[in-house]
């Protein structure tokens, strides 16, 4: 990506955008405390959830932001869950979307701008984002502390300028950072779909939609241009787009196109609610890029339709119901917003976390990000004559001590430490709590989050995972025998089995193959979050090495469990979704909010 691209400009959030023009507020972003100007902004917007349960996760963080005026109060919000059935992906959620905001408005949603989010999802790539949702995400920047989702409402703000009524359709786990220039034809005002394109190196073409222009249709002087499509490849291999002409020569390197976010008007709209009404219920995954774009483009054809290595669970109809949203959709313009200067960032996982947020200083200008974001350091002693501060990480809405220590790619949310802690290299800990004076020594590359978990009938309990950033939880085992093969705190599953002398049953009791982490109950489940967070260090120190310090001493001692009967409680990753208390999650961030605050 060029230097040239402008940092987005996010601190006019917390002006008063009262006495601003349509103009700078599209510039400037949107209030965090004012009500931008309707005519600036979305009609509706959108996110959707897997599930019941998310939903209501969704609802009650909106229903928080709105409340305390962090987002613009007069937008209408909506959140819908996924119809149940098997897996709808992204464009099934689409599809879903479209035909519940046709009922609630109508002839109406003719006129409206949508912003949609498709933020359901297990995000089991970035476990802490599993339960209050990806869009959710703490980001440092901005006061209050922003999230995910207000940042993404106004990195778009600066097209609404030049788009029509439709539908803007964006994943919940990105930020795009872009410079549209002084001018330029783009607009998001054509006919049919208009994506955003931008340019990446070819081997990130391999694992994003791909565009492929006209001969030569990169060239431009201009930062944003609007250019035409001839069809789009998605996850292709390098020879195919070598063979297909995808690339081309971009600042003077070899590059290609890549997908981010997309629109398509109310034309589109209706052929595809008219679609859903005449297949509804969809038993198979349909993803909005991968079926709804690579049906667009004159050079589009309906091989792709039975290609099937993109596609997580194959259903029998999946490739008839493909083919008829080809049909459908092939004669549809597809146009091509080329952003020469931007870049697209995903914070979807454990890694993609901390180097976004501790090591790329490029993401950080362009944003505005911070290192220190509404926390508070408690002076338990007056510093000593040559005290060096040893806090480097990135930490965001923390109470912890100024003599902890912690790595400058160590990432800390949303924890209350009453004593130092010692947090290594590469490390995410997150809701996390410990009120007792213990050491807490965390070595490098691990992540440790706390659930509030309420089963029926119960009161709140807590939950604190703990794996390896390294840790894969969608590897799976297709037998009982391949289940120690999987890899957990970054070594064989049958370590930690051997050592808690648990069999397969004991991990999967309610299970059959393929089995993966996601499902193994290895987690104690505890009566408060601190006793949580130390049973979690404790199974760490159990597993790690017998060369591993944790907690100051030698890892050779077994963790304390609470035990319900003669067995172990614990729970799975999945489990603590199913039974996750997001009120008690919530009170805990606003009881942790007002300590902070109280201390400022």
């Amino acid at each position: 990506m060029q230097e040239s691209v402008a940092r987005l400009r996010l601190k006019p959030l917390v002006q008063d955008l009262d006495s601003w023009s349509s103009q700078e507020l599209i510039e400037g972003g949107i209030s965090r405390h004012h009500t931008p100007k309707p005519d600036a902004f979305w009609d509706v917007v959108v996110l959707t959830a897997a599930d019941e349960g998310q939903k209501i996760a969704y609802e009650l963080q909106l229903k928080e932001k709105r409340d305390c005026g962090t987002i613009p109060t007069f937008c209408r919000y909506h959140v819908f869950s996924d119809p149940p059935g098997p897996k709808a992906g992204c464009g099934g959620s689409t599809l879903y979307v479209l035909q519940e905001l046709d009922r609630l408005y109508g002839s109406k949603l003719k006129s409206y701008r949508v912003l949609l989010l498709n933020a359901g999802g297990q995000s089991q790539r970035l476990p802490s984002a599993s339960v209050l949702g990806k869009v959710f995400t703490a980001l440092p920047v901005g006061k209050p502390m922003y999230q995910l989702l207000e940042v993404k409402l106004a990195i778009y703000l600066p097209l609404l300028i030049r788009m029509k009524p439709g539908i803007f359709h964006a994943s919940s786990d990105t930020i795009e950072a872009y410079d549209l220039g002084d001018g330029g034809d783009w607009t998001f005002e054509k006919a049919g779909f208009t994506a955003m394109a931008h340019p990446s190196s070819v081997e990130i073409g391999t694992t994003h939609g791909v565009f492929v222009l006209e001969e030569n249709d990169s060239a431009t002087t201009a930062l944003a241009a609007l250019r035409r499509c001839l069809r789009v490849l998605q996850k292709p291999s390098v020879q195919t787009m070598k063979d297909q002409g995808a690339i081309m020569t971009i600042n003077g390197r070899q590059a290609v196109y890549t997908d981010s976010c997309f629109f398509f008007d109310h034309d589109v709209a209706d052929k595809l609610l008219e679609f859903y009404r005449l297949n509804a219920p969809l038993d198979c995954e349909i993803d909005a890029y991968g079926d709804f774009l690579q049906a667009l483009g004159p050079q589009a054809t309906i091989d792709y339709t039975t290609d099937t290595k993109n596609v997580s669970q194959i259903e029998p109809k999946l490739a008839q119901v493909r083919q008829q949203i080809y049909h459908l959709l092939r004669d549809t313009p597809l146009n091509i917003v080329l952003l020469s200067a931007s870049q697209f960032y995903h914070l979807g996982t454990m890694s993609e976390y901390i180097d976004h947020l501790c090591v790329d200083t490029v993401l950080a200008r362009h944003v505005g990000f911070g290192r220190d974001v509404f926390n508070h350091l408690l002076e338990s002693d007056p510093p000593a004559d040559g005290f060096v501060d040893a806090i480097q990480g990135c930490l965001m809405h923390n109470r912890l001590p100024r003599s902890s220590t912690i790595s400058h790619t160590a990432v800390v949310e949303y924890c209350d430490f009453d004593d130092a802690v010692d947090i290594g290299s590469r490390c995410v800990i997150s809701n996390c709590a410990s009120l007792k004076a213990v050491d807490v020594v965390i070595p490098d590359d691990k992540f440790l989050h706390t659930v509030a978990v309420r089963r029926e009938g119960g009161d709140s309990e807590y939950v604190t995972m703990v794996l390896d950033i390294g840790d894969n939880l969608k590897t799976k085992a297709k037998s009982e025998s391949g289940v120690g093969t999987l890899t957990f705190l970054g070594q064989p599953l049958s370590v930690a089995m051997e050592k808690l002398s648990l069999s397969v049953g004991d991990l999967f009791p309610n299970c059959t193959p393929p089995y993966s982490l996601w499902y193994a109950q290895l987690f104690p489940v505890c009566s408060s979050m601190s006793e949580s967070f130390n049973q979690a260090l404790g199974l760490l120190q159990t597993l790690s090495p017998s060369d591993t310090v944790v907690n100051g001493d030698v890892a050779d001692s077994e963790p304390v469990t609470r035990s319900n009967g003669n067995t172990t409680d614990r729970m799975s990753m999945a489990d603590m979704l199913q039974y996750k208390d997001v009120t008690a999650m919530l009170a805990y961030r606003r009881q942790l909010h007002d300590k902070i605050k109280s201390s400022q």
